[in-house]
Order: C-alpha cells, then structure tokens, then sequence
C-alpha cells in the first residue's frame, strides 16, 4: 500500500517522474516527531516512556545506535499496541495543521506544475506511512513510497519496522522497484533537502537541492545538482 496509491494512466506513465522528499522539503521541518509527541501528549498514560526516550535519543547523538533503531524505539514507545483507529482522530487534526501552515508554498507551486503536465508524482520519504499516505492522497500524489509499520494479526502496531527505515540508499531501492514495477519511463526529477538523498538524487536526470544540509551544498558544488531557496 505504501508504494502506490494509485496506478498512473498510461498517458501519464511516460512523461516523467517527479519525486517529493517531505520533511524539510515539501514541509517546512521534520513531520515525524511532532506526530509521535503530539499523540503522546493526548495520552498521559504512555507518559512513562519520556526516560526511555531521552536515553534513546542520547544513544544516537553518541552514535551508538543507528537511525533506524532510534525511529524503532520512538514507535515502539509512543503507538506500540495501537491500532489505526485510535490513532485515526489526530492523524487528521495533525494533516490538517500540517497543509494549512506546515508545508512550503513553493513546493506546493511545483507540484501543481508537475500535474497539470501529466507529470507523476511520487512521495517518498523516510516518515511512517501511517501519515504520508493520507498526506499523499490529500495532495494528490500519484504514489508514496515510505517506511512500513508492522502490525501483529490484531492490527496493532508492534513499533516495528516492515522492511526496513525507508532512508538512504533504502529509498533509492524502493524508488527503483516502484518504477519496473510500474513501467515508469522519462526523466525523472529529485526534490530534497538532505544529504541522506543522495542515492536517489544519482538516479535523476534533474536534481534539486531544496535548502540543503551542507554536505548536499557541497555535493551541489559539481554542478550536477541545482539549488533553490523555497518559501
């Protein structure tokens, strides 16, 4: 489900590919912190984890635990045991913030432009699908490739990960298997803010480099890559 919402008409297949980092880039910051804390706040009986949580995150700061294990702790903490449905209420509360304040006007801007052209859009981001793919729907998004939450055989989120942190060069192979899959054909343009994008942005034939981290400046230096400055 994660990776496509809906498949493309044929007409629109073969005249490119547009794809969306979100946090940083589609939105004006991160997304996935303030999901997870935003619920947590509505539920002070999962108070308790907040020394768990700090430990966690000093882990990673220290580097001895890696991305993936820190956003498999957050998950485990703060929606470990709940289902969709209980989460349903301030997952739209927290879209409904997020489109009316929370995302860059430009990047808005360039995703209509994409459509109005027949241009495929997708949506791909290391965030939980829990929210992305809602988000994707409501922004008309043609496909949203992001990580998979795992849930036991009562529906319940275990704070897992189904395969994997959907980061990196993780991504990138996703992007991949989404485009075989759907027989994509055409250029395919990059938008992220992030170094981690790299593997991705190898695979465009036009990368941009939203108000980038340093290192993706740097490697925007060779030329391969375009910076812009979004609202």
């Amino acid at each position: 489900m994660a990776e496509a919402l809906r498949r493309p008409a044929p007409e629109a297949v073969g005249t490119g590919i547009a794809v969306f980092d979100l946090d940083g880039t589609l939105s004006r910051r991160d997304t996935f912190l303030p999901f997870l804390l935003g619920y947590l706040r509505r539920n002070p009986a999962r108070w308790n984890v907040l020394p768990r949580l700090a430990l966690a995150a000093a882990a990673h700061y220290a580097g001895l635990i890696d991305n993936h294990a820190l956003k498999a702790t957050f998950l485990t903490a703060i929606v470990g045991g709940a289902t969709e449905d209980d989460l349903r209420a301030w997952t739209a509360t927290f879209l409904d913030r997020l489109i009316r304040t929370g995302l860059r006007p430009d990047a808005l801007a360039a995703l209509a432009a994409h459509r109005a052209t027949g241009t495929t859009t997708v949506l791909a981001t290391a965030s939980p699908e829990l929210y992305v793919i809602p988000l994707g729907v409501r922004l008309g998004f043609d496909a949203v490739i992001a990580t998979r939450l795992a849930r036991d055989d009562a529906g319940h989120f275990t704070g897992r990960l189904d395969g994997g942190n959907c980061h990196g060069p993780e991504k990138a192979t996703r992007f991949a298997r989404w485009r075989a899959n759907m027989r994509a054909s055409g250029p395919v343009t990059v938008y992220t803010d992030h170094h981690a994008d790299l593997p991705l942005l190898a695979m465009a034939d036009h990368g941009f480099a939203v108000s980038p981290t340093r290192r993706l400046r740097e490697a925007a230096a060779s030329g391969s890559i375009s910076l812009v400055a979004w609202n």
